[in-house]
């Protein structure tokens, strides 16, 4: 596997994972009132888990934006080798 390839792969498993977390977030967004644990009603409840989920959705876009930028640096380097290989 090329350098290339990992970054694809790698960026396309971000962006399926962001997307899935995307669903959750909008899903648990749609439980109101929002569900709190049993045991104390001031607790964590699931509009804290859908923010949890938008943070790591933010985490996963920049994941996704510094892999698509290794690609096109990995891109341009494989581009110029190729010409300087068609110099030669």
């Amino acid at each position: 596997m090329t350098i290339e390839e990992a970054l694809v792969d790698a960026a396309a498993a971000v962006k399926s994972a962001r997307d899935v977390l995307e669903q959750k977030e909008l899903a648990l967004r749609d439980i109101l009132p929002p569900c709190s644990g049993l045991d104390d009603p001031l607790s964590l409840t699931s509009e804290d888990a859908a923010d949890f989920i938008y943070t790591a959705k933010n985490a996963l876009d920049d994941a996704e934006a510094t892999l698509n930028d290794l690609i096109k640096a990995a891109n341009a380097r494989r581009l110029s080798r190729d010409k300087d290989e068609e110099v030669k």
